[in-house]
Order: structure tokens, then sequence, then C-alpha cells
């Protein structure tokens, strides 16, 4: 009974690296223009690309960016976005069927 469990270790030990991996590279972050960080934060936000007009105001004024995400949060959509992001950990998608029971013989109770 001992030989199998050997094998297997031995084979599990045999996929595993002789050394350890090389740390990965640190992230240089870039600081993205105020136009793109408006389209970044709507489709985060409200999965749909900002308005033309959205976009004018953030350009003519970069300080308005806090005011536009304020107006996404504040968003119906934001509401909507947040149970399709988390639906599959929070269970929230609710799936209806247009099928009658009739269609399987079954009663309607």
């Amino acid at each position: 009974m001992r030989a199998p469990r050997t094998a297997w270790l031995t084979l599990l030990l045999a996929g595993c690296p002789a050394a350890e991996p090389e740390p990965l590279a640190p992230v240089e972050l870039v600081e993205l223009p105020v136009p793109r960080l408006l389209r970044r934060l709507s489709l985060d936000l409200r999965g749909v690309l900002p308005t033309p007009e959205e976009v004018a105001r953030v350009g003519e004024d970069p300080d308005a960016l806090e005011a536009e995400m304020a107006a996404f949060l504040a968003d119906p959509r934001f509401e909507q976005r947040l149970v399709f992001l988390f639906n599959e950990q929070l269970l929230t998608r609710l799936d209806e069927f247009g099928v009658p029971g009739t269609d399987y013989d079954l009663d309607d109770e």
C-alpha cells in the first residue's frame, strides 16, 4: 500500500519547480488624462460611455470630474451595474421563463 502513495508523491514533487520563481517586475502606474479617466469611470460605474456633453464639461474644467463622478453614482444605472457585477456572488439575478406548467402536463399550482 505504500508504493502507490510514494509514486503519487514522487509524481507530485516532479511537477514542482526546482527553484523559486522570479518575482514579478513592479508595475508602473500611469496617470490618465481627465477625459480618459471620465470614460473609465462612466464605463465602470454606469456601464455606458459618457455623453459628449459630459466629456466637454470635463475637458473645459478638469475639476468638474468630481461632480461628474457624483452624478454617475446617483444615476439609476449604477445600481443595475452593481447587480450585474455581483450577481454571481450574491445570487441577485432572477431568471424567469415564460413557460406555463401546462406545457409539461403540470397543474398551475
